[in-house]
């Protein structure tokens, strides 16, 4: 599978992606671990995969990219398409696949009768608000309040950034987290609880923690609040 990461948003980006990648193509699988490898090279062979760490990301990419020839340019041009349309980062992840039959019936049902309830509550009260696609980019307003939520702390920076309902929590965590870094180099994180507002004018006493829980439940019932007038 394909996803889109700007470079600057970091390795835990990539594989929280990456992980959720997994987690939704393969539910049986288990992770080895949570390392993710890059091939260096086009041509490289699996012995010469590479660890991709927070330290060495940002050189393997930049070497990676800078293996790009010219008849790979030439054969992107003649498919009408550009550079970072057509070139992209190889990176593999690695599981064990488990047995279906070891899941007991009850948990797959329960899924099942989650998925189904949540694809009946998808659409918005308002027509033309549209449905709630958890694989479609959705657009995320990320702020930074400098302070704890108690001392009810106002203002701040803020940024927007795109991520898909199904590719999960982890992966806003991630790039919210990103955010801040990036930002706030001198900042120190209170906590890494990512808080939503359920609804457009909700109070900062209102906001909800999200969780890998809540998450799909809480981003829909923003959603359903789309009124006409929004649209």
């Amino acid at each position: 599978g394909e996803f889109l990461v700007k470079i600057s948003e970091g390795l835990d980006v990539v594989k929280a992606k990456a992980i959720s990648f997994v987690r939704r193509e393969m539910e049986n699988a288990q992770l080895i671990m949570e390392d993710v490898y890059i091939k260096k090279t086009k041509g490289a062979s699996q012995s010469q995969y590479c660890i991709l760490t927070n330290e060495n990301f940002q050189d393997l990419t930049r070497s990676r990219w800078n293996c790009i020839s010219q008849r790979d340019v030439d054969s992107w041009t003649a498919e009408g398409s550009s550079v970072l349309e057509g070139f992209l980062f190889e990176i593999f992840v690695y599981v064990h696949r488990r047995n279906r039959e070891n899941i007991p019936a009850g948990l797959r049902q329960a899924a099942s009768g989650r998925i189904q309830q949540a694809a009946q509550q998808s659409t918005s009260t308002v027509p033309n608000a549209g449905l709630f696609d958890v694989n479609v980019d959705c657009k995320f307003k990320c702020t930074i309040r400098n302070g704890d939520i108690k001392d009810n702390p106002r203002g701040g920076t803020a940024g927007e950034f795109l991520v898909k309902i199904s590719e999960g929590l982890d992966v806003v965590k991630a790039k919210a987290i990103s955010f801040v870094r990036r930002e706030m180099e001198n900042a120190q994180l209170i906590m890494e609880d990512v808080y939503i507002k359920k609804t457009k004018g909700a109070s900062q006493s209102q906001y909800c923690i999200l969780t890998n829980e809540n998450f799909q439940d809480l981003t829909r019932s923003r959603w359903n609040c789309i009124s006409q007038r929004d649209v």
